[in-house]
């Protein structure tokens, strides 16, 4: 891994945006802090077809262009003067034709690289078994070759391999964490509570900025620098908070939004500032004996009444309601005669009015 170490890291740290050598002014050295913006349009091909079948044979192949590679030879081509066997025009992109060719190689790595860091993968726990993780690579001829540079600065990090995945997070990934106005390096003296770019910087009880591995596993993200990150929010207020990276600031979590909250099936849940609470649903009322929620009715409960017409008594026809109104008998024959009677009396009225 010191060798994948001596051929990557110093692009991390040094190299400009070959995509841009016709404008210089968007060159800038800043991949310490991000993946190159905007990020590939096209990867390496055989980067791709090496790393999508596993961690091993991705490094084996990395592996094979850095033995070759003008960064890892005894004789180099610098500001120096001193010159190299490998032939190439420009010996430092060897053994690539062009800078940008080198340039896309390069990134296509890193990005694969940095994903199993994020993935956690068991090989890349302890790359440099305990040592100082940068100081493998200041014998790299990028970084001797730099010292003449106008924008010169040292690489060196206080940071050790005995914290599992420091090393490649160092080699591999973008620093979104300490010391971003000195190239993400941490120097000596270097004080987490006087670095005011350190996003966990306001964070009194514990300042510590650290990688999300699990919020990183997609690699598009990666690729497009939506890198998550976390603070030790729950040490600087109470339970109940997490770290959020686009408004940088500790938030409340919502339990039971994210589904958190292990609330009965019988009741609803509410949340609090840096909790949540179980509540009865309406119409349920919590029986402490029984530890459960039981229907609860204020009101007693409506009585339904049918509003169905009521079907008429028996026998009451059209004659029976004639016969009730001008007080005659029950009887069938003294009904048709009063009606003969009254239907004769309104003939003869009819037509004494004609």
């Amino acid at each position: 891994m010191a060798i994948l170490a001596n051929y990557l890291t110093p692009f991390k740290y040094l190299t400009k945006d070959q995509r841009f050598s016709k404008s210089p002014h968007l060159q800038r050295r800043n991949f310490f802090k991000k993946f190159p913006v905007p990020p590939l349009k096209v990867l390496n091909s055989i980067i791709v077809d090496k790393c999508d079948k596993g961690l091993l044979s991705c490094v084996e192949e990395v592996k094979s262009k850095a033995l070759q590679s003008w960064s890892l030879q005894s004789t180099w081509y610098g500001k120096n003067g001193r010159t190299t066997p490998l032939g190439p025009l420009d010996p430092r992109c060897h053994p690539f034709q062009t800078a940008l060719e080198e340039f896309q190689y390069k990134t296509t790595a890193l990005y694969y690289l940095c994903w199993f860091t994020m993935m956690r993968s068991s090989k890349l726990r302890h790359v440099m078994i305990g040592k100082n993780c940068l100081e493998t690579i200041k014998d790299s001829n990028d970084v001797l070759d730099f010292v003449g540079d106008e924008d010169y600065f040292k690489i060196e990090d206080v940071r050790t391999d005995k914290k599992p995945f420091q090393c490649a997070e160092i080699f591999f990934c973008p620093e979104p964490c300490y010391d971003l106005k000195n190239h993400g390096l941490a120097h000596k003296g270097y004080n987490r509570k006087t670095d005011i770019e350190n996003p966990c910087y306001d964070l009194k009880k514990n300042d510590e900025c650290e990688w999300l591995p699990e919020a990183n596993t997609n690699m598009n993200d990666l690729m497009k620098n939506k890198l998550n990150y976390t603070c030790k929010c729950e040490e600087n207020f109470e339970k109940g908070f997490k770290w959020s990276v686009d408004y940088k600031i500790c938030l409340d979590v919502d339990e039971c939004f994210d589904r958190i909250a292990t609330c009965p099936k019988d009741q609803v849940c509410q949340n609090t500032k840096g909790g949540y609470l179980c509540h009865c649903k309406r119409g349920y009322k919590y029986n402490m004996d029984t530890d459960s929620c039981e229907e609860h009715f204020v009101l007693p409960k409506a009585k339904f009444v049918s509003r169905r017409k009521k079907p008429k008594p028996a026998g009451m026809t059209f004659t029976k309601q004639l016969e009730i109104l001008i007080g005659l008998e029950d009887s069938a024959h003294a009904v048709t005669c009063h009606l003969y009677l009254i239907i004769c009396t309104v003939i003869l009225s009819f037509q004494s009015f004609l």
